[in-house]
């Protein structure tokens, strides 16, 4: 912020127009008040309408604010009254474009840009990295590089980005987990009618296979076979500010009657807001109309899934953050996870760092395991840490270890790669 304010007078020191006032906007933005330096810069504007410097400043304001809109404005006629010469709005421009999925524009203004300083690395880059990010991606993992009580995680998927408003994935996924194996295909595609809001819809196969051991025999209300369509619709609203809605209906056979089917349905919503920033609260919810377990012949523990009755069961959890952007925290806690009944409630934490290219990131989770006559389990933990690096902007790597514990510690390593192919 300190270079962009000198820059800025600079830029307008030898303009008549750029009054006391003008000091005072800028002088509003280095004490990071956004909205009163853009009430400043608004009236300044209704004086000098050509003046570009103005406008360059008031799209700054906006772009605090989260207003990417008028911002884009702002910078576009700061660019137009300096005569498309001035580079640096030009590449805000760019930016701007690129946040709001304006990809194709966002191309122009950059190679607008390097026409007028070919040896700009910034924007040379910049587009590069654009051509990659909005390319065919293939990506894998092994060992499982999400905090989860999962080993033997092996993934394959494909990205694709070629249309401005759709971004699509095919995932295919093995993996060990405490109390079953599953292979899991998906297919996800979010569609951007605006910039801050998608409508993902996502089709789902899982598969489950249990382990015969004696004390872990599967409930007569395990499942086989999941098939299963979801829809979500999430929106972005202030600076950093969301809110999400998933419903998702699936249709599972048994693992004791491959013949008998259930008809769930479950629906889930969160929300993100900050309080005093750099904080910033969380709120999840969820409900699920699934099988009884208690309805089934025998009260659900005698292994011949038949006739059977629905129960809703809700849960609501919750939690707080800290996003300074380069250092960000959060801790989350979320009662019943897989709405179940077999887990009593989880504890989610995240630490992450970022610089330039790196990033390190700590996760942990604590499961408390609900009583049960035939899991004699009651706590878990995952310790995770992971290394972020982009060397180059085609690759990305995701490199570290986990440990499970729950009794003993098993310490599982992990990597995941991304290759954007710029095809």
């Amino acid at each position: 912020m300190l270079l962009f304010i000198s820059m800025l007078s600079l830029f307008s020191a030898d303009d008549s127009s750029a009054t006391g006032t003008f000091d005072e906007a800028l002088l509003t933005l280095k004490n990071d008040n956004s909205a009163e330096a853009r009430g400043e810069l608004q009236h300044l504007r209704t004086e000098s309408t050509r003046n570009p410097s103005h406008h360059f400043a008031l799209g700054r304001a906006y772009q605090s604010e989260g207003k990417l809109a008028e911002a884009l404005r702002e910078f576009e006629l700061a660019s137009a009254f300096s005569g498309h010469t001035e580079v640096r709005s030009i590449k805000e421009a760019a930016t701007l474009n690129k946040w709001m999925r304006n990809y194709d524009d966002a191309k122009a203004w950059l190679q607008k840009g390097m026409s007028l300083a070919p040896d700009d690395n910034e924007a040379n880059a910049d587009l590069a990295d654009l051509n990659k990010s909005r390319s065919l991606h293939v990506f894998g993992s092994t060992g499982g590089w999400e905090v989860d009580y999962a080993r033997n995680v092996q993934e394959a998927g494909i990205f694709v980005g070629w249309v401005d408003w759709l971004d699509m994935y095919a995932t295919y996924s093995v993996s060990e987990r405490l109390f079953f194996n599953r292979k899991s295909f998906s297919i996800d595609m979010y569609a951007f009618p605006v910039y801050d809001t998608y409508v993902r819809l996502g089709v789902r196969y899982r598969s489950y296979q249990y382990p015969q051991a004696a004390q872990f025999p599967p409930d007569v209300n395990a499942y086989r076979d999941i098939p299963a369509v979801q829809l979500e619709v999430s929106h972005h609203y202030g600076a950093g500010n969301a809110i999400s809605i998933e419903a998702e209906y699936f249709r599972p056979n048994f693992f004791w009657n491959e013949r008998i089917y259930a008809h769930n349905i479950k629906i889930g919503a969160s929300i993100r807001n900050w309080v005093l920033r750099p904080v910033y609260v969380t709120l999840v919810g969820a409900t699920l109309r699934d099988p009884d377990p208690e309805s089934f012949p025998g009260g659900g523990t005698t292994p011949s899934a038949g006739s059977f009755q629905y129960e809703h069961i809700g849960l609501v959890g919750g939690g707080f953050g800290f996003d300074g952007g380069a250092l960000r925290a959060e801790l989350k806690y979320v009662p019943n996870r897989d709405l179940d009944n077999s887990l009593g409630w989880s504890l989610f934490g995240r630490v992450r760092y970022d610089w330039e290219s790196f990033g390190l990131q700590y996760d942990m989770l604590y499961d408390q395991y609900s009583a049960s006559i035939a899991r004699t389990l009651m706590v878990s933990r995952v310790n995770m840490l992971t290394v972020i690096a982009t060397p180059l902007d085609i690759l990305e790597f995701r490199l570290g270890a986990k440990a499970l514990s729950r009794g003993t510690t098993e310490v599982v390593p992990f990597l995941f790669v991304r290759y954007r192919t710029g095809i």
